[in-house]
């Protein structure tokens, strides 16, 4: 059972009362963002709660157990000058903390560390899949609990399961990334640098701008004719002729590309030798 402050409970506990609905993000960054459906800005614990109509709480619900609504969705428009199309699509939601509770905005907690709380929280989660669309975005919100549905640790695989330049990996990607600039374009997917490459060099890298409008976005690539590069996704801005970028080498994962390309054997995380389930099941003295 939860322990309010008494003040408080006895607001909530009244057939009319003055409680508004307030989330609180905090992205990885530091950076923390505050939302309410009240009518004016609520200041809590030094964050100011913009009104926003983008957040229903009409979906938000507890339970007990792992439930399929413990994944629900925060939808909006982009009304709200803190969230930027730039900044969700940078990826800088993902993971996000966020806290939905309760207020009574006539008696507002000066800090959401108070004991007892002067506020009832509803439900703490982070954000995952980010969907936008013409009319707006789509948030997914993920409980808490979801994590240990989620399996985790490591998993053999005959390809390497590092991340190219990662600590674990430790290939150095400043031997293997280029510094060019946008020389004609196709899309915003389908684009050709200045420079001489070899087919096929940056297969499964990525390219990212360093300036013009997608300044800081980064996607992966999905194959390169030359200096031809298609990307598996758009960006999301114009791009222009003159627009600088850095291009990465891919790695396909695999012991030859591990041993030829990169010189790399003693870190990969490769095991080629581990039977398949057929080898295991195909025993000799088996009837």
């Amino acid at each position: 059972m939860k322990t309010l402050d008494p003040t408080f409970q006895n607001t909530i506990a009244q057939k009319i009362t003055t409680i508004a609905w307030c989330w609180l993000i905090e992205r990885l960054d530091g950076v923390k963002l505050g939302f309410t459906n009240f009518d004016l800005p609520l200041p809590i614990d030094g964050v100011s709660y913009e009104p926003t109509t983008g957040f229903a709480p009409s979906a938000d619900s507890t339970s007990e157990g792992f439930q399929q609504n413990d994944s629900q969705s925060l939808a909006g428009i982009l009304s709200s000058d803190q969230i930027s199309d730039r900044d969700l699509l940078a990826h800088k939601y993902h993971y996000a903390k966020i806290t939905c509770f309760q207020v009574d905005v006539t008696d507002l907690p000066s800090s959401l560390a108070d004991q007892p709380p002067k506020y009832l929280e509803v439900y703490q989660g982070f954000l995952g899949k980010v969907t936008q669309s013409d009319r707006g975005f789509s948030i997914e919100v993920r409980k808490i609990d979801y994590l240990l549905e989620t399996e985790i640790g490591k998993t053999t695989s005959k390809k390497c399961g590092h991340q190219l330049g990662d600590s674990n990996c430790k290939v150095n990607l400043s031997n293997y990334t280029e510094n060019s600039a946008i020389a004609s374009i196709n899309s915003n997917f389908d684009f050709i640098i200045n420079g001489s490459y070899a087919d096929g060099i940056f297969n499964r890298g990525w390219i990212k701008f360093t300036a013009g409008a997608n300044a800081g976005l980064t996607r992966d690539i999905s194959y390169n004719n030359g200096g031809q590069i298609v990307t598996f996704q758009p960006f999301p801005h114009q791009i222009n002729i003159g627009d600088s970028v850095e291009v990465v080498q891919g790695c396909d994962k695999t012991v030859y590309t591990c041993v030829t390309k990169f010189q790399n054997l003693v870190n990969g995380d490769h095991e080629p030798h581990i039977p398949t389930t057929d080898q295991a099941q195909n025993n000799p003295g088996a009837s």
